[in-house]
């Protein structure tokens, strides 16, 4: 892939990221459930949504995530849940 090409993508990204700001909370939900394939939260809040949906969208085009939920070094397992959330927890050790 050449440069010029991940920077066509990556100004795709943002612009895409961008116009989520000026989407309803009804379109946002839609748009999680899209990209999730499952309902959001019942009281999510559209902060929440808007930046849940903008690290989708960068994690699908740019690859995965650097969380991972298993035992792994730095990280805690299983993961806390905090009502419809998981708590990432640092491990020292």
């Amino acid at each position: 892939m050449s440069d010029q090409s991940s920077g066509g993508q990556a100004d795709r990204i943002s612009a895409e990221i961008a116009a989520l700001a000026s989407l309803g909370i009804r379109d946002l939900k839609s748009r999680w459930r899209a990209l999730y394939d499952t309902e959001p939260p019942a009281r999510i809040s559209r902060e929440l949504l808007t930046s849940t949906i903008a690290y989708r969208l960068q994690e699908r085009e740019f690859g995965g995530s650097m969380w991972s939920f298993g035992k792994g070094p730095g990280l805690a397992f299983p993961p806390k849940t905090d009502g419809d959330f998981a708590v990432i927890e640092q491990c020292s050790g």
